[in-house]
């Protein structure tokens, strides 16, 4: 073989194993925890994935498959052993750095931690919206019966959130009962009182609840 075209091999040998090295040092501190969920809620490929407000992690890919989404994280060996299996993952904004989407875990309490290439299952959280807009209608269309049984259904759902989210929508409910009670008191005075008081009954049991 000729000389300069053996040295051109071993060349571009060398630089594969190079890239290989890398590719394979690069993950070799870390572990690969999928997260599904029903909708990424805007979340990308390159999102930072936090814990307590530290960063632990990235997204490296965001697979679709049938009606939900695989999002595949990759976390840091320095946090292997402090997420339990009854974390939860959630999707929302990271408001304060960059004003991405990032994925926020919120950790739970069983003893036993996830492990390279677990799948878990992810919570989006626009389900607030959602909500807020069917109350909202409701209210519209004069059903404040429903209102108020809406209301209590919203939060009771909401207790499956973190304690964090769970106040945030339990404040958003707060807020918007003053509204539509301000709104009741102009259109129709007699109602306005037993209305409120019904949704105040059932925040005030939820709050207590959490």
């Amino acid at each position: 073989m000729n000389s300069k075209i053996l040295i051109g091999v071993i060349f571009v040998v060398v630089i594969l194993v190079i890239f290989a090295a890398i590719f394979i040092l690069r993950d070799f501190g870390s572990y690969r925890i999928t997260i599904l969920y029903t909708d990424a809620n805007g979340l990308k490929s390159g999102d930072l994935v936090y814990i307590r407000g530290v960063e632990i992690g990235v997204v490296k890919k965001i697979i679709f498959v049938n009606n939900s989404v695989k999002v595949v994280t990759q976390i840091s060996n320095s946090y292997k052993q402090i997420l339990p299996v009854d974390s939860r993952f959630y999707i929302k904004s990271d408001i304060l750095i960059t004003r991405k989407k990032c994925i926020d875990i919120d950790m739970g309490k069983s003893m036993v931690f996830l492990r390279d290439k677990d799948i878990v299952k992810g919570i989006t959280f626009n389900w607030l919206n959602k909500t807020t807009n069917k109350i909202s209608e409701l209210f519209k269309s004069g059903s404040w019966t429903e209102v108020v049984e809406e209301t209590r259904q919203s939060l009771e759902e909401a207790k499956e959130y973190s304690k964090v989210e769970f106040l945030e929508i339990w404040e958003n409910s707060r807020k918007k009962t003053l509204e539509y009670y301000e709104q009741l008191k102009e259109e129709m005075p007699e109602r306005a009182d037993s209305f409120m008081v019904n949704v105040n009954d059932i925040l005030e049991k939820y709050k207590e609840m959490k």
